[in-house]
């Protein structure tokens, strides 16, 4: 049964090839997967939860790339950028699927979800209210 849910992950990512804002049908992701769409829904309680599903992967992967960093003062930065390029390269579909959501995309929320996940570089940045306390971080 996970391995059927992964496949349906699978499949809706594999619609994202280029970055352009699609809304990918689950009659096509559910045809990519080999299963028929009432299937989905053993897996998936609706449509929001997959997508939900496919936006926490895409933050997880981010998470695992970015708490592996060490700040340090003048290199944390640099590291940063180049680890989270490597990643959206090699994952080119979880930056297409960002693009493709961009009208639901928020910088700030994408921020707060790291901090979220307990990625320790935001917790010099961001009140537990959301409040920004380190200014020049934030920008």
């Amino acid at each position: 049964m996970e391995n059927t849910r992964e496949q349906i992950i699978s499949s809706a990512f594999s619609f994202y090839t280029k970055p352009e804002i699609n809304n990918v049908s689950l009659s096509a992701i559910a045809a990519r997967a080999g299963i028929t769409k009432p299937a989905i829904y053993r897996h998936f309680k609706s449509r929001q939860e997959l997508e939900q599903v496919l936006e926490d992967r895409v933050y997880s992967e981010i998470y695992s790339v970015l708490s592996k960093i060490t700040f340090k003062k003048d290199e944390g930065t640099l590291a940063l950028i180049e680890d989270v390029v490597v990643l959206l390269l090699t994952h080119k579909e979880y930056l297409f699927y960002l693009i493709s959501n961009q009208n639901d995309f928020s910088l700030d929320e994408a921020m707060f979800k790291l901090k979220d996940l307990g990625l320790p570089f935001f917790d010099s940045v961001f009140a537990t209210d959301g409040s920004v306390t380190n200014m020049e971080k934030y920008k």
